[in-house]
């Protein structure tokens, strides 16, 4: 998995985090970012592994999806691995831990997508239709799953 290199100043969880083999990005300095990003590829690369990354990360706050970063597809492209999109039905507002069912949350893969031939002048491109097409499958699984009464959708359509 890439994370951020802060993580590892989290107490024992950050050292046990890092030792376990996930790989931590400093997504401070904007000019080691893309030599860090190489060296996700190169492990990817050489080492066969699946790379686990958020391209919204935390940043919505419960606000719908926000746009998604492309380093999610340069990566797979310069790896020339396929992206293998999942999704979750959405749970905000859902959770309490003071209620015995809190409804389901349904999980999904979709179709693994390639973006080894994409040229670099359509990633942005590429990161937004992704992002369409996990909004739509989102809002497939959210009519599907049973939900506690008084639970809320968030909005997507921004």
């Amino acid at each position: 998995m890439c994370w951020k290199k802060s993580l590892i100043y989290a107490p024992i969880f950050g050292i046990l985090f890092y030792l376990s083999g996930n790989i931590l990005i400093d997504r401070e300095n904007k000019k080691k970012t893309g030599s860090e990003f190489l060296k996700v590829v190169n492990k990817i690369k050489n080492d066969k592994t699946s790379v686990w990354m958020f391209p919204e990360g935390h940043r919505s706050k419960g606000q719908g999806m926000l746009p998604f970063k492309s380093g999610a597809i340069r990566t797979a492209a310069l790896a020339g691995v396929p992206i293998i999109p999942f999704v979750i039905s959405s749970y905000q507002g859902q959770l309490n831990l003071n209620r015995w069912n809190n409804g389901e949350v349904i999980i999904e893969m979709l179709d693994p997508i390639s973006y080894n031939d994409l040229p670099k002048s359509e990633y942005k491109q590429a990161t937004n239709d992704l992002r369409d097409l996990m909004i739509s499958k989102i809002k497939e699984l959210d009519k599907e799953v049973k939900r506690p009464e008084g639970s809320v959708v968030p909005n997507y359509d921004n």
